[in-house]
């Protein structure tokens, strides 16, 4: 079943993905995409992450990343990302949940985000129970057969 490895390819390349789960908003983001396009994020606009195989290049003008484990509580500070910002001294800031543990598209647009944007702190917002603190390290931590490419090692 992993015909991928046996290939020394990535399953993108076999056109074998899964289904997004995870929302971003918050921004300004810009994602320039493989096919001439672009992907516009801005303020309270929620929108799926996208594969990062799509995806040619990351700007952002963003001071932080808020992971966050709920899609509730997601949804409570997109709903309220004005404010929040007024309350932060009008600092903007990227949000992404995927409810619950993150997938490998999450994975992979976060380490693609880190990489291109050097800068940019990230955050965990978790319950903090022995699955939050779970989930937190899978933000980490990256996925197991790209650590360095999909791991957040400066996680706050």
């Amino acid at each position: 079943t992993r015909l991928y490895r046996q290939l020394g390819v990535p399953r993108e390349a076999l056109n074998v993905t899964a289904a997004t789960k995870s929302l971003l908003a918050g921004g300004p983001l810009t994602c320039w995409m493989a096919d001439g396009g672009r992907l516009e994020i801005n303020g309270a606009q929620k929108q799926l992450v996208p594969h990062s195989f799509l995806i040619r290049a990351i700007e952002s003008q963003a001071d932080f990343c808020l992971l966050v484990e709920k899609e509730a509580v997601f949804s409570m500070i997109v709903s309220r990302y004005e404010d929040i910002r007024a309350a932060i001294g009008g600092r903007s800031f990227l949000v992404v949940t995927a409810k619950g543990y993150p997938d490998r598209a999450t994975h992979l647009f976060l380490g693609m985000l880190r990489q291109q944007q050097p800068v940019l702190r990230f955050l965990a917002l978790v319950d903090w129970d022995p699955f939050g603190m779970d989930i937190a390290w899978q933000y980490h931590r990256g996925l197991g057969e790209t650590f360095s490419e999909t791991g957040l090692p400066g996680l706050e």
